[in-house]
């Protein structure tokens, strides 16, 4: 399993010339550290003895951090699935009528998984930087960079993973289903850029990152 493996194997495993991992499973482990670094925050916030007040509502943030942690780390191996899957229906024989009509129809079903599976990480990558925003008022200031890191990560998480999704489209023969995934695309895009921009504003006009801000 490709979301057991070390920083270093992952990484040489991505550099080789076999796939999976591929642009999903990294987009689905970019979203697992966003993740890990809103976490951390969060923790280290509720240690923070003048925000006892906002302990409950961090508490129950961090349990649905926890969750989206979980999530991306099994979209790791699903993404990886669905591109094996597609792959090896790509190279079946097919030398007569029958069997290349088997191979199109496992084609355009594994395609799907291939499109459909990336979304799901986009979607848990955009939960995750709305709850970074939902906490950042209520964060201990040391670990506010910590945080919007884990936004800038996510959001990168979110456009891996449409890129993910996008390349599969021109190749499925569902109308429906195209019409419906592109339609997720530009909301999960544009929902990820407002939530962005308007962290990157909150955060960057603090005197502490005034700087990142400057042209």
């Amino acid at each position: 399993m490709l979301s057991s493996l070390t920083i270093g194997e992952y990484a040489a495993k991505l550099a080789s010339e076999e796939a999976p991992p591929g642009g999903g499973s990294t987009a689905a482990l970019t979203g697992v550290l966003a993740v890990g670094l809103a976490e951390m925050a969060v923790n280290y916030s509720l240690q923070t003895a003048k925000l006892v007040k906002n302990r409950e509502f961090l508490a129950a943030k961090q349990a649905a951090l926890a969750r989206l942690h979980r999530e991306l780390s099994v979209l790791i191996d699903r993404d990886a699935s669905a591109l094996t899957a597609l792959l090896a229906a790509v190279d079946l024989a097919a030398d007569t009528p029958a069997a290349r009509q088997s191979q199109d129809a496992a084609i355009q079903r594994f395609l799907r998984q291939a499109a459909e599976v990336p979304l799901n990480t986009a979607h848990a990558c955009l939960e995750a930087i709305k709850i970074s925003k939902a906490v950042m008022d209520q964060m201990d200031e040391m670990v506010i960079s910590d945080l919007m890191a884990g936004v800038l990560m996510g959001h990168a998480g979110v456009m891996s993973a449409l890129l993910s999704t996008a390349i599969n489209l021109n190749e499925l023969e569902d109308e429906a289903l195209v019409g419906s995934l592109k339609t997720q695309i530009h909301d999960i895009r544009r929902a990820a850029d407002e939530l962005k921009n308007t962290m990157e504003k909150q955060v960057y006009s603090r005197q502490t990152f005034t700087v990142m801000g400057e042209e």
